[in-house]
């Protein structure tokens, strides 16, 4: 990648929302895709608790979504692997309730540096 698509890569670190990798979504792309989806969990289960597993990316535009962020400031979230983020759906609003937990994980919690992003 930073030989092939060094302009590119440096630009997704400074502003990912500007971003399109070749043959990949842009984080816009990604969040269209992702909240539809969720839209539709939410709907499925009023009133009900349900877990959705995905990867960090996901999440990151999600609970951007949640707490009103700009796409750009995709790197400032922190989510690790296995953790737990808790959202609270009613009818008007999404309300963030937990982000990143990982007290489950003990020293199980892995390095961020060793993460694809």
């Amino acid at each position: 990648m930073e030989h092939k698509f060094a302009p590119l890569l440096r630009r997704w670190y400074e502003h990912p929302a500007s971003v399109q990798m070749p043959g990949g979504e842009s984080l816009a792309q990604v969040h269209q895709r992702a909240a539809a989806a969720l839209q539709r969990i939410v709907a499925a289960h009023p009133g009900g608790e349900v877990v959705v597993c995905t990867h960090d990316v996901v999440l990151k535009v999600l609970v951007a979504d949640v707490l009103g962020l700009d796409l750009d400031l995709f790197w400032s979230l922190r989510l690790d692997n296995a953790s737990l983020s808790i959202v609270d759906y009613t009818e008007r609003s999404a309300s963030l309730v937990a982000l990143n937990d990982t007290c489950h994980l003990g020293d199980y919690r892995s390095d961020l540096r060793a993460q694809a992003l």
